[in-house]
């Protein structure tokens, strides 16, 4: 009977090819992770983004044009292209503007209408499923996980010689959100805290996929005001506020990213 000789892999062989296989696993699946949630970081902002919007401008719609309730976009006769901050607080944060070239006081846009607007927008053009007047914390429409970005900026400053200290009556600090300003999670799980201030401003925070974290400024948490002018009412939502936490995008990068 004739013996055949078999070609195999040795012991040594195979455990150098498992070996490589582990390495390249390593270096490639962390980078692949990121993507995969790149994508769907992106694709959940630009499903809450356009539903938010139309809520919005459905609402605007159905009054009739315009709505009083905007930052000035940059329609040219209405928008200080570039400002000077006249007056800080002791945190350094700014209080007062002004045009640089007129020296006059800023106007920042037209509220009359936010209170009246806010509540057909989210009794009527979005589904609401908890809504807390106040103590979002205590009464469950926010968690611990989230940090307001007077947390965030004093982690970020920690180091830094001159800062002066985390501002906590700033727009979104950590005690304003918990504790003081309204904050409404829909029906998806987004979640949507509103600035209040002693005129009620059209900005707010948003929180693109709700409690599945990682709660983080310029990840899942991003700023925006609506914008628009006399003539047209509420024309976009635009960037508010500049707080990112590492690794994390602004909320115009993410827009351009996912619509243009």
């Amino acid at each position: 009977m004739k013996i055949r000789n078999q070609l195999a892999f040795t012991l040594a062989e195979v455990l150098i090819t498992l070996g490589v296989i582990g390495v390249v696993a390593a270096l490639t699946i962390p980078t692949l992770s990121a993507k995969i949630q790149d994508n769907i970081l992106k694709n959940q902002f630009k499903t809450v983004y356009s539903k938010i919007y139309n809520a919005f401008y459905a609402a605007q719609t159905e009054y009739g044009l315009p709505v009083n309730c905007f930052y000035w976009d940059k329609t040219p006769d209405k928008y200080c292209q570039q400002v000077n901050c006249t007056e800080t607080n002791q945190y350094g944060t700014c209080i007062a503007w002004e045009c640089n070239d007129q020296g006059v006081p800023i106007s920042n846009g037209s509220f009359t209408d936010c209170s009246w607007y806010y509540k057909k927008v989210f009794n009527e053009k979005l589904k609401v499923q908890k809504y807390c007047e106040s103590d979002a914390l205590a009464n469950g429409c926010l968690t611990e996980d989230y940090h307001g970005v007077d947390i965030v900026q004093a982690e970020q400053n920690q180091d830094t010689e001159d800062y002066l200290g985390a501002d906590p009556g700033q727009n979104f600090s950590d005690s304003n959100i918990k504790n003081s300003y309204p904050a409404y999670v829909l029906a998806d799980g987004t979640v949507l805290v509103q600035y209040m201030s002693p005129v009620s401003r059209p900005v707010f925070m948003f929180d693109i996929n709700g409690f599945k974290g990682p709660n983080k400024w310029g990840h899942d948490l991003f700023q925006f005001a609506l914008e628009g002018n006399a003539t047209n009412g509420i024309t976009g939502l635009g960037a508010f506020g500049s707080t990112i936490e590492e690794g994390g995008k602004s909320f115009t990068a993410m827009y351009n990213e996912v619509f243009r």
